[in-house]
């Protein structure tokens, strides 16, 4: 079959668009510019007792919330959770711990210093996930949350116990 130079040139053309436009429409990030990832609450501070690591437990919800520019929720974006202990106030012991949520309920425990990132994603019903910070209040210590979403966004919970 003799094709013409400029059918060629269009079907490659749009062979090349298409290609194009499906690496783009389905690339791994979910967001947008201008989005953003908020936590709340995001600064947990308790007055502990002042003895040994081990003493009581204190334990907060904490909602994670992935919105676009518009401030629409986004849904089912991939997050990455680690707990980080300020080097100074550390002594060695446990003393912060992340669990999922189960309904309003303490669920598994999924981290803590130390240990690997949990990762999970935002919910399909309204682009959030709860999470539960179980703090000791038996010794002073200082130590952070961090969230990590699509295209650099991060959200942080700074917990301190004095």
């Amino acid at each position: 079959m003799n094709t013409t130079p400029i059918y060629r040139f269009g079907r490659n053309f749009a062979i090349v668009t298409l290609c194009a436009l499906l690496v783009v429409g389905c690339g791994k990030e979910k967001s947008p510019p201008g989005s953003s990832l908020t936590v709340s609450p995001s600064t947990l501070t308790w007055t502990g007792l002042g003895g040994a690591c081990g003493g009581p437990m204190q334990d907060h919800l904490i909602h994670i919330v992935a919105r676009n520019g518009f401030g629409i929720p986004l849904e089912g974006m991939k997050l990455r959770m680690s707990l980080y202990l300020t080097d100074n106030t550390f002594n060695g012991a446990s003393v912060v711990w992340l669990y999922t949520d189960n309904g309003g309920v303490i669920g598994t425990l999924v981290s803590a210093v130390g240990q690997p990132a949990y990762e999970t994603e935002t919910s399909s019903s309204g682009g959030d996930v709860y999470m539960w910070l179980r703090l000791d209040l038996g010794c002073a210590w200082k130590g952070s949350l961090y969230i990590f979403g699509d295209n650099g966004l991060v959200a942080t919970v700074d917990a301190t116990v004095s």
